[in-house]
């Protein structure tokens, strides 16, 4: 694919786009010059991480494009899981559709794929084994969300902190003073506070589904979770969710126990469509 660099008018480093297809300016300028991809010639550098990165991507279409595929929900300790796997099932399936010729080959693609944080068990408290134990992919590969830049630069903690986090906020600029946006809690609320009788909380059931980019919140804390932000255009806005809100089940798993990234998780890992129990403080 060939583009002039005035239909792209973008800044920063190079690397993605190759040389002009001439090969001899060295920067990119906002110009009539023609550029190409350099991943469509063969020329973009792919380090292990990224190789790793596109084996788990095609592994992943693979297996949801197949009829009775290997990814099923499953239950594990009370809790369900979507688009699971056994690890034996996997090791089987690889030497099934010549992905690797033998299951040591297989198992250590699958160790490297756990490594990567492409696959992982469903509690995150086993490595990967050829045995009973099950696994899920961490990242759903047909609907990635791009991480962006929310927090401004006097927050102590912004996405960047949070790779895995599947959640996207289109506003960067939002309007002075919108406590919509975002927020910190004022001080810690332990899971107990949250739930004696006649705390200032009451439970809210919220019914989040999905557009192209994401929810529109952001998640954070652990035991309990809150709401730190909430973009103002987004689903989850229009279904009535705030900051400072608790999260107290995802598509009915009750999550007070649980951390923001194993939250992400079952977000990520789940429908479209987000059943969320919040609980919020009574004003």
């Amino acid at each position: 694919m060939v583009f002039a660099a005035s239909d792209f008018p973008l800044s920063g480093p190079y690397g993605l786009f190759s040389l002009p297809v001439c090969d001899e300016h060295f920067d990119y300028k906002d110009a009539k010059l023609l550029y190409r991809f350099r991943k469509d010639d063969g020329t973009f550098p792919l380090n292990k991480d990224v190789k790793v990165f596109l084996r788990g991507q095609s592994l992943y279409e693979k297996l949801i494009s197949v009829e009775d595929s290997i990814l099923k929900v499953r239950e594990e300790n009370s809790v369900k899981y979507q688009r699971t796997f056994l690890g034996c099932e996997m090791i089987d399936w690889l030497i099934q559709e010549g992905e690797t010729v033998n299951r040591s080959e297989a198992v250590e693609l699958c160790q490297t794929l756990l490594e990567d944080g492409i696959i992982q068990h469903v509690s995150n408290r086993h490595h990967f084994y050829d045995g009973n134990l099950l696994y899920q992919f961490r990242i759903n590969f047909r609907r990635r969300r791009r991480l962006t830049e929310l927090l401004n630069e006097n927050s102590p903690r912004t996405l960047s902190d949070s790779p895995d986090s599947p959640f996207c906020l289109r506003k960067l600029n939002p309007e002075p003073n919108s406590s919509s946006f975002l927020s910190v809690l004022k001080r810690p609320v332990t899971n107990e506070e949250l739930l004696s009788p006649g705390a200032p909380y009451i439970k809210k059931t919220l019914t989040i589904v999905g557009d192209a980019v994401g929810w529109g919140f952001v998640v954070r804390g652990g035991q309990p979770c809150h709401i730190q932000a909430v973009d103002p255009g987004g689903p989850a806005a229009a279904a009535g969710m705030k900051v400072c809100q608790f999260v107290y089940s995802v598509n009915g798993i009750y999550v007070l126990h649980l951390d923001y990234q194993t939250i992400s998780s079952l977000i990520m890992t789940g429908p479209r469509t987000l059943v969320m129990e919040i609980m919020e403080a009574v004003e």
